[in-house]
């Protein structure tokens, strides 16, 4: 650390920034806590991969609850133990993995959903399927109140919320 800040002294740079893996970062860390003056112009940065591992963890407490670790263990995509490790985010490449499937499938059902109610309704002189994401923003305003749609708004939910977050 003292090294970096000299490199950036020299460059004439105020602050030093250095990003560390998940290890080092924990004792770099402790370092500039115990020396809080010698290291006031420093950030501490964790790596990427740490960050994204950090994030998947995110994802498996905020949806534990929600059967998505039962979906991977049923549909014999993961053994228990490796569910169970996806939910922690311990595992990068089979968590990323398990959440595009997870997406996919959230996808298919509200695009099956979708068809099912645009098909009962597709017959009252309304416009086709041309522009279909203006069509469906344009039923879902009108027609929020539609007992087929209040059937298949926990599904929306939840995949509204889930979408973007793995984008």
């Amino acid at each position: 650390m003292k090294h970096a800040q000299k490199m950036c002294t020299n460059l004439g740079q105020v602050d030093t920034v250095i990003t560390f893996d998940l290890a080092i970062y924990t004792k770099a860390k402790q370092i500039q806590m115990k020396f809080p003056e010698e290291f006031s112009g420093t950030v501490l940065r964790l790596g990427g991969f740490h960050i994204a591992l950090n994030f998947l963890s995110l994802l498996g407490k905020k949806f534990c609850s929600s059967g998505l670790e039962d979906f991977l263990i049923e549909s014999g995509v993961y053994a228990t133990g490796t569910a169970s490790a996806i939910m922690k985010g311990k595992s990068y490449n089979r968590g990323i993995r398990a959440h595009k499937l997870a997406m996919e499938a959230l996808f298919r059902l509200m695009w099956d959903a979708f068809i099912r109610w645009y098909a009962s309704h597709a017959g009252d002189g309304e416009e086709h399927l041309v522009d279909e994401d203006a069509v469906i923003s344009r039923r879902m305003q009108t027609r929020n109140n539609n007992e087929e749609l209040q059937s298949y708004r926990a599904t929306i939910a939840f995949s509204r919320f889930y979408s973007p977050v793995q984008n």
